[in-house]
Parts: C-alpha cells; sequence; structure tokens
C-alpha cells in the first residue's frame, strides 16, 4: 500500500470518528426542539444504494449535554449514557432518494437519532420539552424567562449558562424570571439552559454589537464644493453616543483622502472643552476632481464625511419655483411662478426655461415628524415620478413666469411637481422645483383595522377618520365595502361580496364601525365618503380570516400597536397588546440600547392596554417588545416609538447691521443661542460666510447636527426562545449497538408507541 493511501485511509477514519460522514451517502435532519404533543419526523437524505436502519437512543442524564457545551453540532456522542429504544427500518428507492421517518410522540427527555447505511453514518439530537425559555441579552446583562409551553405559566427553573468549559448556576424566581451579568469569557458561543423537573430548554446568547456606538464626531467643513487651490476648513466634534459627553483632550486623527482614495493629509489633535478641534487644508493646483473623504478616529471608533472638489465658474443668478396654492382639488388649475434673480442684484430677462410636470402618488396618513430627519416612514420618495408635460418658455422682463396646468382626475391623490431649469445669454442653466398636492375630494379619509388576522366569527372594529385637506377634522355620512376572496380548488380565486354598512364620523372626524366574518378568505374593506360637492374620497384595509381549510394559513400572531407615532415628555404611551393566547403571560420589556425595564403581566382574556409615562431615557425613541408562550407555541413581537428630544434642540438666531453691503465695507454680526425656554446658552459657534452661488453647484453635505446626535437608535437587545434553536448535526456513535444493554419488558412498555418507518 502507498504511502498516499495510508494517509488517505487515515484521514477518512478521521473523519468517521469526528461524526461526519466519510462519504456523503446518508443525512439526517430535523433535529432539535419538540413538545410531547408533537408528531417528530425526521427527513433523510440515502445516496447508498442499499437500505438503511435508523436507532432512536434515550440520553439516560441530559445533565451531560452541559460539560460538553451544549446541543448544538453535538461531539460529545460517544461519552453520553445511552439506551436504545427502537430501531427503524429505512428502504432504499432509487427514484426518490429522500423521505421522512414518523417516530410519533416521545416523552419529554433528550433522545439521539442516528441514521446508518453500510458504514455511512448521520446523527441529530432531539429535545422533548415542555417548557420554553426565553434568553434576552444586551451588552452587560442577561434576562430569561421560563414557562410552561403549553400552559404558558411562569416555572422556576435552574438556569445555566455555559461558555465553552465554564458553567454557571442561576435560579429563576417564581415568575419564571431571572436577571445575571453577562461577562463573556472569550470568543466562544454562549448557550443557556433551563432544567425544570425532567424537563430540560436551551437557547443561545448574543447581542448586536455592532450596531452599537461608543462615540459620535460630527464633521463639518464651510461648503460643499472647492476649486483646484482653494483652502478647505474642517471641523470635527467628538461626543460620547451615551448621553453627547464631550470627549475632551482626547487624541482624534483626522486623515483625508482625495477621489482616487490617496491619503492627502493626516494630524492627530487634541480635543477642547466641547471635544471639537478644527484645522485646514490647501487644495494644490492640480488635484484630482470628484468626491473627497474625511475620516475621523478617536477610541477606535471612526466617522466619515465629504466634500467635492471641481473646476465650475460660480453662478450668478438663482432660480425660485412657487405654486399659488400648496394643495388644491383634482379638476382645478393650479399655477407655479418661476423667478431667475442675479445674485449682485436685477432680474434675469429674456431667461430660457425648460420645464417638466411630475406626477407621483401621494399618502396623506403616511407618518412624518416635524423633525425632516425622522421622517422615514415617509412613503412618497419610493415611487417614479411621471411625466406628464414637458415645454419651453421664456422669462418676462421682470425676470419672472407663470405656467397654469389643469390638474387630471384620478382614483388616487398625488403632487404636481415642477422642475424647471433658466439658461441665461452665458448659457449657463440653474434649476429650481416646487410642488403641490392634488386629492380627489374636499375629504380626506382613513380605515385601519384593529389588527390584521382574525378567525371565523371574531368581531373586527373598524376606526375611521375624516379631515379636510388642510387636516380639520369632518363630520360625514360614509359607507363600507366588504369584499371577500377566497381559493376555490377547481375555479381558483372567487369573489364574494358582502353586504354594504354606513355610519358617520363626529364633530372630531372619528367613527368606528363592526362585522363579523363568517367564513375565511383575504378580506378587502373599502370605505367611500364624499364632500360637499359629490366628489369621492375613500380609504382601503386588508385582513386575513383563517379557517381550518388548508388553502389558508391561520396568520394568528402577536400584534402591538402604538396609539400614536410620537410623544412628548412626560406623556402616557399606550400599547395595545392582542395575544393569540387567552389569558396568556406577557413578558413585556422596554429595550434599545439595553434592557431598560421589564415585567411579567397576565392578561385577562387576549387584548392588554399597556400604559407607561414616557421619560428622557426614552429620547429620541425606544422599543417596546412582548414575548408570549402558551398552546405550545411561543411569539416574541417588537414596536419602536419615538420622543423628540425637543428640550435639547438649541435656538441660534443671527442678526446683522445691514442687509445689504459694499464690496470692502465692514458687517457687524450678532448671534445668540437660546435654549426652548428662550433662556441664553453658553455655547461653541461654528460660523462660515459662503457665497450663495456655491450651493447652486452643490447642496450642503453636513447634515442637520440635530438628526445626527439625536438620530433614531438601534435596538441592541437580542432575543432569543428556545423553540427556535437550532442543534444541527451531531457526532455519531461509533458502536452503535453494542452502546447499552436491551431494554427490559417493562420499560418498554412503558415508552410510546412509535409510527413504523416509511
Amino acid at each position: 500500500m502507498s504511502w498516499l493511501k495510508i494517509i488517505l485511509l487515515i484521514v477518512v477514519l478521521a473523519f468517521g470518528l469526528a461524526g461526519a460522514s466519510f462519504q456523503n451517502d446518508v443525512w439526517l435532519y430535523g433535529g432539535g426542539t419538540f413538545g410531547p404533543d408533537d408528531e417528530i419526523s425526521l427527513e433523510y437524505s440515502l445516496d447508498s444504494e442499499q437500505d438503511a436502519k435508523l436507532m432512536l437512543y434515550r440520553i439516560k442524564d441530559p445533565a451531560q449535554i452541559l460539560e460538553m457545551g451544549g446541543p448544538r453540532y453535538f461531539e460529545g456522542t460517544n461519552d453520553l449514557n445511552l439506551r436504545k429504544i427502537r430501531e427503524f427500518k429505512v428502504d432504499y428507492d432509487q427514484n426518490r432518494r429522500w423521505g421522512d421517518v414518523s417516530l410519533g410522540k416521545l416523552k419529554v427527555g433528550m433522545y439521539l437519532a442516528q441514521l446508518e447505511s453500510g458504514q455511512s453514518k448521520s446523527a441529530t439530537l432531539i429535545l422533548v420539552t415542555d417548557i420554553s425559555l426565553v434568553v434576552k441579552t444586551d451588552t452587560s446583562n442577561i434576562l430569561t424567562y421560563s414557562a410552561n409551553k403549553y400552559t404558558g405559566k411562569p416555572v422556576a427553573a435552574k438556569i445555566y449558562r455555559i461558555e465553552g468549559k465554564n458553567i454557571s448556576e442561576y435560579s429563576s424566581q417564581s415568575d419564571g424570571l431571572n436577571k445575571f451579568e453577562n461577562k463573556p469569557a472569550g470568543e466562544e458561543d454562549v448557550v443557556i439552559a433551563a432544567n425544570y423537573g425532567n424537563s430540560w430548554a436551551f437557547s443561545s446568547s448574543y447581542w448586536r454589537s455592532w450596531a452599537i456606538e461608543k462615540s459620535k464626531t460630527y464633521i463639518q467643513t464651510d461648503r460643499p464644493v472647492y476649486r483646484p487651490g482653494h483652502t478647505v476648513y474642517f471641523k470635527a466634534t467628538a461626543r460620547s453616543a451615551s448621553g453627547l459627553r464631550p470627549l475632551v483632550n482626547q487624541d482624534i486623527t483626522i486623515t483625508i483622502k482625495d477621489a482616487n482614495y490617496d491619503d492627502i493629509y493626516k494630524e492627530t489633535f487634541k480635543t477642547d472643552e466641547y471635544g471639537s478641534v478644527n484645522s485646514e487644508l490647501l487644495l494644490s493646483a492640480e488635484p484630482p476632481l470628484g468626491s473627497y473623504q474625511i475620516e475621523t478616529e478617536i477610541d477606535g471608533e471612526r466617522s466619515y464625511s465629504q466634500f467635492y472638489v471641481e473646476e465650475f465658474q460660480k453662478p450668478e443668478y438663482k432660480v425660485e419655483v412657487s405654486p399659488d396654492k400648496d394643495k388644491v382639488i383634482q379638476g382645478e388649475s393650479v399655477k407655479f411662478e418661476v423667478s431667475a434673480e442675479y445674485l449682485f442684484g436685477g432680474a434675469v430677462t429674456g431667461g430660457k426655461v425648460n420645464y417638466a410636470v411630475l406626477k407621483k402618488p401621494y399618502y396623506y396618513w403616511s407618518y412624518r415628524s416635524y423633525y425632516g430627519f425622522y421622517d422615514e416612514y415617509f412613503y412618497g420618495g419610493y415611487y417614479d415620478s411621471e411625466v406628464v408635460e414637458r415645454g419651453e418658455a421664456v422669462l418676462d422682463e421682470n425676470g419672472k413666469l407663470v405656467l397654469e396646468f389643469d390638474t387630471s382626475l384620478d382614483d388616487q391623490d398625488y403632487q404636481y411637481t415642477l422642475q424647471a431649469g433658466v439658461v441665461d445669454e452665458a448659457r449657463r442653466e440653474i434649476s429650481a422645483s416646487a410642488s403641490t398636492t392634488v386629492f380627489r375630494s374636499n375629504i380626506v379619509i382613513n380605515v385601519r383595522a384593529d389588527r390584521y388576522a382574525y378567525k371565523e366569527n371574531d368581531k373586527v372594529t373598524l376606526y375611521v377618520t375624516a379631515k379636510d385637506i388642510y387636516g380639520k377634522p369632518v363630520s360625514t355620512d360614509f359607507s363600507l365595502d366588504i369584499n371577500r376572496y377566497y381559493w376555490d380548488y377547481e375555479n381558483g380565486r372567487e369573489t364574494d361580496k358582502q353586504n354594504i354598512q354606513h355610519g358617520r364620523t363626529n364633530k372630531n372626524g372619528e367613527a368606528t364601525i363592526s362585522f363579523v366574518p363568517k367564513k375565511q378568505g383575504s378580506y378587502y374593506l373599502r370605505v367611500l365618503a364624499k364632500d360637499e360637492n359629490g366628489r369621492e374620497a375613500e380609504s382601503s384595509e386588508y385582513l386575513w380570516v383563517s379557517g381550518n381549510s388548508r388553502w389558508y394559513w391561520a396568520y394568528d400572531s402577536l400584534n402591538i400597536k402604538a396609539d400614536k407615532e410620537e410623544y412628548k415628555l412626560g406623556e402616557t404611551a399606550r400599547f395595545v397588546i392582542q395575544s393569540p393566547v387567552a389569558d396568556a403571560y406577557a413578558l413585556i420589556t422596554r429595550e434599545g440600547q439595553e434592557i431598560a425595564d421589564y415585567e411579567l403581566i397576565k392578561i385577562n382574556g387576549s387584548v392588554l392596554t399597556y400604559e407607561l409615562t414616557v421619560t428622557e431615557d426614552m429620547s429620541p425613541n425606544s422599543y417596546i417588545s412582548v414575548v408570549i408562550i402558551g398552546e405550545g407555541r411561543s411569539y416574541n413581537e417588537t414596536v419602536g416609538f419615538k420622543v423628540p428630544p425637543n428640550n435639547k434642540f438649541l435656538n441660534v438666531e443671527i442678526n446683522s447691521d445691514s442687509d445689504v453691503y459694499e464690496p470692502g465695507q465692514e458687517g457687524h454680526f450678532q448671534l445668540r443661542v437660546s435654549d426652548q425656554d428662550g433662556n441664553g446658552v453658553r455655547a461653541q459657534v461654528t460660523v462660515g460666510i459662503v457665497d450663495e452661488g456655491i450651493y447652486l453647484i452643490r447642496s450642503e453635505t453636513n447634515p442637520d447636527i440635530r438628526g445626527f446626535y439625536y438620530a433614531l437608535r438601534s435596538n441592541v437587545v437580542s432575543t432569543e426562545i428556545s423553540d427556535w434553536y437550532y442543534f444541527g448535526r451531531a457526532e455519531v456513535l461509533a458502536e452503535a449497538d453494542g452502546v447499552a444493554a436491551p431494554m427490559m419488558a417493562k420499560e418498554a412498555v412503558r415508552e410510546d408507541a412509535f409510527a413504523q418507518g416509511k
């Protein structure tokens, strides 16, 4: 035998002893966590061209799993105390090389299943338990909750934290809760286990470390674009991410890369009492043109900004577009005025105008924050615009042009935007745009359901709101049109029109209307109303109603709805929690950068209104998470809410001694910084005086400093539930047939019956 053959044989044997099938002939899937009421089935893939057998072993002492690092990708099979329970025959079929083996229902306990065909083997672990384990992890703590997965009642389980060979033990309270310090010892995965009586549960513990910021550095330049040979003035202000404390007297390194991504500047500074540094860079006479990057690094945290270097001729005039009305009704006309004025004064007479009218959908009821940097739910920007008209015109002797357009009739609200470019005698073009909103009716109506998923014969409550286009509540009649879509095996999708209902909003523009769906299907609900001139407004909603047919999923799920998108400090925030399990226990946590608060609440029925007082630590946003266990399933849902930090924003006023200055004339400016109550504030102010024409070439690249420092925060708390914990394949049993003595007859009778393997 050659040395090469000997080496290959050693490698093959090593892989076999390590638990991996040295040929890809046999694979066993589907191990993990089950309940004692579950019908357990394992899937297999068989390519060995011979019959196989599946053997099931009971692990006598599941606590052994703890000492071996937990059940995921388990490698301690040959050290377990096992008892063989059952053997299943798996027939090879060349036309169907995959299938499943039904094990039926198993008693609470832990099992090893192993599939063998010739010398090929594959194994997995099975856990049968009647408890569920919830693990929430943040940067410094782990919160666990244990409950019976059928009754939902909390259990005082023993909790184990496993990290490699290190095992720590904790005791849960009677409410099933336990909170302890999280101090990872190294790079190994952390496994959390729970034990209550004969039942075990396993889950993982991790937190979203990538979402944690140690510091935030705001970088600004005096303008967005420069010519070759210009001086770039820049400043960086570093604050701690938590509390925005100035990082005082700390090293900060600033690097500037040119358009070729080559370093052209790198210096290290000490921050001042505000956490700031500032410096300048003189651009060469022939630098690479394009985007330049500024990078700062402080305490290992990096931040970025950019500016542009271009060969440009500074614009000499500006263009403005303004509509005569910002809201109109479909069919009415709208006028846009285009004006162009030289920056040094005087109209751009006879300027050529190229214009386009764009149309895109508008959704009145989409969320819009007072602060633009919190408007991540504004739908309008997600839709492409349709060009409805293009044209050319000329400015009059006053540098103005009025364009009038008739708005078209449509079945939805939309926005008209006029984009206009003005070309002067030197063939330089400057552009501007403005929009007006076009409504179907003077009434804007909205309908929403109290949740999305229902069962047959559940009561559905709909909330209807009506306003005029300026936001004033409207009392109006409306109708509710209900259509049920369902699937017929022979005919496909069918429509069943339900009875039309009628209602009226009150003086606050609000109403509720209810109905009871008798049959399963997808329900399309449409509310119609008419304004004083008979113009229709409508709104729609979709629902799922589940029954027993296999053509529809039962979309029963946990649902949380906040009563508002945005709250103020001191307000009461209300969250309606709709549970798929009646009379359940709800683990409610407020989280974000940490597990801030938690409590266990018993729900009477299926709905709970949870209230909290909004405090400053919830700003600019926070999250409510709910976990419910019961009826053999676990549910988890999280909803975010915003608390704009109004009390943290400053007002800056600038006053000058003149509105117009002659070249060379000295100007005096007075700045005042105040808080929300108008009180003066000692502050570091950055002042730049820039030619207005620069912003006609490039818009401002510096972000709003309020939105930068008080940006919406990620939820770094992870939630893991044992029902979802993946085991993967396990090390195979080397000597399967002789691992344990045969089971005694009485013991065999006590074991549950098993279905025959397919």
